[in-house]
């Protein structure tokens, strides 16, 4: 213990008075509150009352009580934090080292208090300190002094479940949480940096619709589906326990502005006013949210579906029974903590392979992400276990994918001849149309990452086990805003792509024959249109 001048058992009794009149009132106040609104919403005579003026003074009552609750709620904390500022330099003895004192003096009667060791040491604290009332160093243990000692107990508990009762929400804004680091971790006060406040609040409010679409990379109408879409699942469970949670708007526009710009994190927290762990858990907690509806929005077409697909693509490019374009592409990515060297991709940089099928409305039918940026994108396409969806069963009517030649020719995928300086015309001309039609996965890529241009970046993550998560998180989001034509240009992106190489993949030889022969009959196809 230091020499630290101790708070006098009055004055922490004061303290104490206040603060259990706060909780009490606050807690009181706010359970009036929602009894009543729960009254008011599930009233059987709603309809019938809603013009009667006794209905609509004790709604304006019920409005006026919660602004004024809101306000005294927010008045307790900022006067919590003062106390604790006063007294952030004076040292409480923990409940520990108070019941290691109790069971030294009073050991045979006091035992459930608890044992250890340090009674001595707490004792020749209590004697060298010379503020407030002295306890007794040797001796018999009176009741007045027991009292003071279980007054102090008392205190440092109703402290501790005050500052844990604040701290306790993980969704919450964590500016509180600063100023509680500097009454009780950052003595010195340093490092404290004021944000930017009610950035959603105000100024995302005024935007007009063009500004919010250029800001957040979509419609209004489409971040309100969104909120209606994953409330369920980004609201606070409990209302009962801890601090006022981020608002499932707030934790939506700060989780698609991440996505949208290839901001840091330093830069979110302050234009969202959230401490650095609260946007990276709100971040995380959208993309999981987000990430369940992977079934909803990227599933294989029907054959109905594929049928589209395939007669808009023969009336516009002029290649038959297309289901779909497959690609691949490279997420850059920060130096990873184990096994970087595997992520090091042909041109020198950091990367984690991406896989996507799309149809011609640029909307991605299959995602796959992943595997280390070395991986060929022939072996990423058996590991996407892509290669097992090539039946009849999912290809119906003899359609296939359309493939650069990083992929291995079979009946599924067609890809383009080989240019070995000695291609005819009819190899030409199909190649032509073949990477005509194919250029949708490229548009498609570039929409993507258009959108969503932290996917242009260099994503600040480290745990390759989780940007998967958010690549394909991503994907939906394109996907969910392509069924709402929510569209935006496409943009015109330097191609960071890693030009694909042929390679010999392991592929039956009866399949590839198979491939080969189709690719014949459609290019004789092609050429006597």
């Amino acid at each position: 213990m230091s020499g630290a001048p101790i708070v006098t058992t009055d004055e922490m009794s004061d303290w104490h008075s206040m603060m259990v009149s706060l909780m009490w009132n606050v807690q009181a106040w706010r359970n009036w509150i929602q009894e009543n609104i729960d009254r008011a919403v599930t009233n059987p005579s709603h309809a019938n009352i809603m013009l009667d003026e006794t209905w609509i003074k004790f709604l304006r009552q019920v409005t006026i009580e919660a602004l004024q609750w809101r306000q005294y709620n927010n008045f307790s904390r900022q006067f919590t934090l003062r106390l604790a500022q006063r007294y952030r330099d004076k040292k409480i003895a923990s409940i520990y080292s108070l019941h290691v004192f109790v069971h030294d003096r009073l050991a045979p009667r006091l035992e459930p208090l608890g044992a250890g060791v340090g009674g001595e040491r707490v004792r020749r604290g209590a004697r060298r300190r010379g503020g407030g009332r002295r306890l007794r160093g040797r001796g018999h243990l009176g009741s007045a002094d027991y009292a003071q000692l279980m007054e102090y107990a008392v205190i440092a508990a109703v402290v501790a479940g005050a500052v844990q009762t604040l701290l306790e929400s993980s969704d919450d804004d964590s500016s509180d949480d600063e100023d509680f680091i500097y009454c009780f971790g950052n003595r010195a006060g340093q490092n404290i940096i004021p944000r930017i406040e009610n950035y959603v609040e105000t100024t995302v409010f005024r935007m007009t619709d063009e500004t919010f679409k250029s800001h957040f990379r979509m419609r209004r109408d489409t971040f309100e589906f969104l909120i209606n879409l994953l409330g369920p699942d980004l609201q606070k469970q409990s209302a009962q326990y801890g601090r006022h949670p981020i608002s499932v708007e707030k934790q939506l526009l700060l989780s698609i502005w991440t996505f949208a710009t290839p901001d840091s994190y330093r830069s979110v927290c302050d234009r969202f006013d959230v401490g650095k762990a609260t946007a990276w858990r709100t971040i995380w907690k959208v993309v999981k949210s987000i990430y369940n509806y992977l079934p909803v929005y990227i599933k294989w077409p029907t054959p109905e579906e594929a049928r589209i697909t395939s007669n808009y693509v023969y009336q516009r490019y002029g290649f038959p029974n297309v289901l779909g374009a497959v690609d691949g592409t490279h997420i850059k990515i920060a130096q990873p903590k184990e096994y970087h060297a595997s992520y090091i991709n042909r041109k020198g940089f950091h990367s984690i392979q991406t896989q996507l099928v799309c149809d011609h409305k640029l909307k991605f039918i299959h995602a796959y992400c992943g595997e280390a940026g070395s991986v060929h994108d022939a072996r990423v396409f058996r590991l996407s276990h892509l290669q097992d969806y090539c039946t009849a069963e999912y290809f119906p009517d003899d359609t296939h994918l359309l493939g650069d030649k990083a992929y291995s020719i079979q009946p599924c995928i067609m890809v383009p001849y080989r240019n070995n300086g000695n291609m005819n015309r009819e190899c030409i001309r199909y190649n032509m149309i073949h990477s005509s039609s194919r250029m949708m996965i490229e548009r498609a890529n570039g929409l993507l990452k258009g959108r969503f241009r932290s996917l242009l970046d260099k994503l600040p993550f480290k745990r390759t086990d989780l940007i998967p998560y958010y690549v394909i998180t991503c994907c939906i989001l394109h996907n969910i805003c392509i069924l709402r034509d929510d569209l935006i240009e496409i943009p015109i992106l330097v191609n960071h792509e890693i030009p694909a190489f042929d390679i010999d993949v392991e592929v039956n030889n009866a399949i590839k024959v198979a491939g080969m022969n189709k690719r014949e009959q459609i290019k004789n196809l092609i050429n006597n249109l």
